[in-house]
Formats: C-alpha cells, structure tokens, sequence
C-alpha cells in the first residue's frame, strides 16, 4: 500500500471520527441549544460576521475565548503549517481542522 493511500485513509478515518463526535454532541444537546444554533445557520455571511465581531468585543466573555477565533485566522494566514501543504491529503487535514 503507497503512501499516498495511507494518507487518504488516515484522513477520511479522521474526518469519520470528527464526524461522529459533532453527530454524537448534536443528539446530546438540549432543543435551546439546537435552536440557537439552526438560527445562527440560517443567518447570511455578513450577519454572522457581525455577530462575530460583536462576541469578540463582549467584555462578558473571557479574553482566552476571545483570542481563539483571531489565532485560528493567524494560523490559516501564515505560511508555516504543523503539517506542510505540499503532503498530499494530509498537508490540508490541519487547515480543514482549524476550520
């Protein structure tokens, strides 16, 4: 088996996993919750732009989470990766991750 099918399986039982963990987190949450968020999906890309910004300027919500979103950003913008680009499948799993 080459090194590019490795990748490829690793990369899909990764996803299946991920996958799986957001299905099974889904099931177990309370209808508040699911609500919130159907209608944070149904907003437009400007709107949850907006509501973004608006999260990250809250003074209510701790500076840690806050300074998540703009270091993932950072991350995808840089050029260095924890796994190069140039590997195929798995150079972009970390960036679909980070996503």
């Amino acid at each position: 088996m080459s090194a590019l099918w490795i990748a490829l399986i690793t990369a899909i039982v990764f996803l299946a996993l991920i996958g799986s963990a957001a299905w099974f987190m889904w099931t177990r949450s309370d209808e508040a919750a699911k609500a919130l968020v159907r209608r944070i999906v149904r907003l437009p890309f400007r709107a949850k732009f907006r509501l973004a910004f608006a999260l990250i300027r809250d003074s209510r919500i701790p500076l840690v989470v806050r300074a998540i979103p703009a270091l993932l950003i950072l991350y995808l913008a840089l050029p260095i990766d924890v796994i190069p680009d140039f590997i195929p499948v798995l150079g972009y799993v970390d960036d679909l991750l980070i996503l």
